[in-house]
């Protein structure tokens, strides 16, 4: 991936970056499990749940495009604007040259919440690469913030 260059941190001030970001991501990863675990409380024994999981997925799709499949190929896209020739989804709209920090938390949160109801429903599929590409929005958008 390409970042671009930045200046670098002064050491203090990076080791408290460093721990505010940790406890950030501890935070959105107790939100994730306590989510999967209200929506499998939600869907226990009921019909229809992965039909539902599909169509959460889809009208998640609606708005932020990027969280369909894994989005590994789509994060170069989300971080600077250009396509990955390689990618499985047309490029998105971007505001100027770089993605905004509102796309970023908007594609990570909505990531977390499609695989979360994936997970909860009981569809096939692993999380780490998902997880990766909800992260790497979600840290993208925090970086464009600060």
């Amino acid at each position: 991936f390409t970042w671009g260059a930045t200046a670098p941190l002064p050491a203090l001030s990076g080791y408290a970056m460093a721990l505010g970001f940790g406890v950030a991501g501890a935070l959105v990863g107790g939100f994730f499990v306590a989510l999967v675990d209200a929506l499998r409380s939600g869907f226990k024994g009921r019909r229809g749940t992965r039909a539902v999981a599909g169509l959460a997925a889809g009208l998640l799709a609606l708005r932020y495009p990027q969280t369909l499949f894994w989005g590994e190929q789509s994060l170069q896209t989300a971080i600077d604007g250009r396509a990955n020739p390689a990618a499985l989804l047309f490029p998105v709209a971007m505001q100027g040259a770089r993605a905004s920090a509102d796309l970023g938390f908007g594609v990570g949160a909505a990531k977390l919440v499609a695989i979360a109801v994936a997970v909860a429903a009981g569809v096939p599929g692993g999380v780490i690469f998902p997880l990766f590409f909800a992260a790497g929005g979600l840290a993208h958008g925090c970086g464009l913030a600060l």
